[in-house]
């Protein structure tokens, strides 16, 4: 397939070659650096594609496919992923010349998660369930706060267009490296956020298992509280949201968490939103006004949670 373009008139005939499925319309749903379209049968029934960007590998994305089928079982994953004529969950397709993984799944059953309490209250229940699973024998990568910092740092200043960002960048960067990050044990989601999860019969369910790793639940913890506090770090709404969903997650666990322990995390996937507009450069000088806005927001309401250099 020649571009992004092409693929919506050719993916019926791939999805046939490798899935025996005929397709009689299909959607590009979200362009970016991950594609998913959506394909309707012949049969009515719909299914979503995803694919991966260049830098994944066949066999990390057949592991995803393969912890997204295994957590079904604990009504924690939400979306099936079909295995092509080949008997893999991973198969592969041309996108301007490059050789890119995909997988098919079935369509997540339920509706998108809201930010209302009930629904903030089983997201906490099915992350503590999730946490508290045995490993499984899935192949999973740990949560390595060293390599995160590593890889964010080694940003070239010429990804900036804008000298206030990058020294805001670079501050956030040097008080990541004094945080103290749990080392754990649990399976984490990685990215808990409301669009990755879906409420079907009063049960929480997670699509999306792309960072899903080794941690502690401080991770996933801070991420959906990230979630729930960006854009709005000033609205008494969404600090009482961010309240009630761990006093939930609390109210299940021997461990009690607490903003504090989180505020590293969030930092990280502070730091990391702003690294993943530099690294696929899209940072327009728009995006650029707003990104700084909300991530010196961010970071300012972090800041009494954090170790700082002035405190040694």
């Amino acid at each position: 397939m020649k571009n992004e373009t092409g693929l919506v008139t050719e993916i019926p005939s791939w999805l046939y070659e490798n899935y025996g499925i005929s397709c009689i319309d299909c959607k590009m749903i979200v362009p970016g650096i991950n594609l998913i379209l959506s394909i309707l049968t012949d049969e009515r029934k719909t299914y979503f594609i995803k694919i991966f960007h260049s830098e994944r590998s066949l066999s990390s994305v057949e592991n995803e496919g393969n912890i997204s089928n295994r957590l079904i079982i604990y009504s924690i994953s939400a979306a099936e992923v079909l295995k092509n004529v080949k008997g893999t969950l991973a198969s592969s397709i041309s996108v301007s010349g490059h050789q890119r993984a995909v997988l098919v799944f079935e369509n997540a059953k339920g509706r998108e998660c809201t930010l209302c309490d009930e629904d903030l209250s089983l997201c906490a229940d099915t992350l503590f369930k999730l946490h508290n699973l045995a490993p499984l024998g899935l192949n999973l990568p740990v949560f390595d706060a060293d390599r995160e910092y590593n890889k964010m740092c080694g940003v070239s200043d010429l990804f900036f267009s804008c000298t206030e960002l990058k020294d805001h960048y670079r501050e956030m960067i040097r008080v990541m490296k004094i945080q103290d990050f749990h080392s754990g044990f649990s399976i984490c989601h990685g990215d808990p956020w409301r669009r990755n999860i879906f409420i079907s019969n009063n049960n929480a369910a997670f699509i999306d298992f792309e960072c899903c790793c080794v941690s502690s639940p401080c991770l996933d913890l801070g991420i959906m509280t990230w979630n729930l506090l960006a854009r709005s770090t000033d609205n008494p709404g969404m600090s009482a949201k961010t309240s009630f969903f761990l006093n939930t997650y609390n109210s299940y666990s021997k461990q009690k968490f607490e903003f504090n322990e989180l505020a590293p995390y969030m930092l990280v996937h502070e730091i990391w939103s702003i690294w993943f507009l530099l690294k696929y450069h899209l940072l327009t000088p728009q995006i650029t006004l707003s990104a700084m806005r909300d991530s010196s927001a961010m970071f300012s309401m972090l800041k009494p949670y954090l170790k700082l250099y002035n405190e040694y």
